[in-house]
């Protein structure tokens, strides 16, 4: 990561602002924690409600951000601020605006003052106030200010806060969107990974071919079902607090909570789902705000029996295939 940018800057010198909300709401020693483990993740300049960090910053990645955006620092001075809350606009295509100040320091404005002054000047410049416009964001933090028009981030808390858990990833944008809520729910995600790129977390790589070369040999619509079960079987030898999916409950026959509770059974396993209760369609929205592509899976899945599954998975072996590729995990 660059290095993060110094006081004075040129006008045209921006900078990424990331802001933090939850992460602060919490106290004691939770809350220094917290902020500690941030400290070590972020590519951050200073730290406090809102700092600056390195042009590359990739928001998406690091839970615990509430909102981010291209800053640009200004003196905290109500003219410079004015000025640079301007550049910020012309630079972002404002015609509509909104603004939200906050200070923190010594100074002889209060954050009211910043509104107004800030507000009247772009006026002047032929901007229009209007609430619902583009909100630009005013951080006043002592001798220094940041101006950006913020963006949202993935929120809650950091990796790691609460431990470990072990995610189950299936390439899909489904398993994009559960994984970084559970990351920002402050576990820090293990991740089983076939094929495809998980936005965050400690990613174990596997090489499944010899479980599907197996099971494309298995009943009709149980193939589905048994990688599905090798899986859970495979991620219990991975060390976590808990196991979890980026399933939507009831969305097809692959998530339908009857079946997935089966394989359950079998595997001797509890699955957390961080969308297991969500509307597909909101999941969709989150994927494309955070710029996951949307994409569909085929799946050869059917209604089964217990001991329909048990049956074939004895069959086929497959208990001796987990010894063997258990070692992937270990080695």
């Amino acid at each position: 990561m660059g290095q993060s940018a110094q006081y004075p800057n040129k006008e045209t010198q921006k900078m990424m602002a990331a802001r933090f909300s939850e992460v602060f709401s919490k106290k004691g020693l939770t809350r220094q924690k917290a902020v500690d483990l941030l400290k070590k993740q972020l590519p951050l300049g200073e730290f406090y409600g809102s700092t600056h960090v390195s042009e590359d910053f990739d928001a998406q990645a690091f839970p615990g951000v509430t909102e981010y955006g291209k800053a640009f620092i200004a003196k905290s001075e109500v003219d410079e601020i004015s000025k640079m809350a301007l550049v910020c606009a012309k630079t972002e295509g404002i015609d509509e605006f909104w603004l939200d100040a906050k200070r923190s320091g010594e100074h002889t404005f209060t954050s009211l003052d910043i509104s107004k002054e800030v507000g009247k000047f772009l006026e002047n410049e032929g901007l229009r106030v209007k609430k619902g416009g583009k909100l630009i964001r005013i951080d006043v933090r002592g001798e220094k200010t940041l101006v950006f028009v913020p963006k949202k981030g993935p929120g809650g808390l950091p990796m790691g806060l609460f431990g470990k858990a072990v995610f189950i990833w299936d390439g899909g944008y489904k398993s994009q969107v559960a994984l970084v809520r559970l990351a920002s729910r402050g576990y820090l995600p293990k991740v089983l990974v076939e094929e495809g790129k998980p936005a965050i977390g400690d990613i174990i790589r596997l090489d499944l071919s010899e479980v599907h070369d197996t099971v494309s040999h298995s009943l009709e619509g149980l193939k589905g079902p048994l990688i599905k079960l090798f899986k859970y079987m495979l991620a219990k030898e991975v060390k976590g607090q808990f196991i979890a999916t980026g399933e939507i409950l009831g969305s097809d026959i692959s998530e339908d909570p009857q079946l997935l509770k089966q394989i359950e059974r079998i595997a001797e396993v509890e699955i957390v789902r961080p969308i297991g209760f969500f509307n597909q369609s909101l999941v969709r929205e989150e994927a494309h705000h955070f710029g996951f592509p949307i994409e569909e899976h085929h799946k050869d899945w059917k209604r089964f029996r217990i001991k329909e599954l048990e049956t074939e998975w004895d069959a086929l072996e497959l208990k001796k295939i987990l010894t063997r590729v258990k070692k992937q995990i270990t080695s």
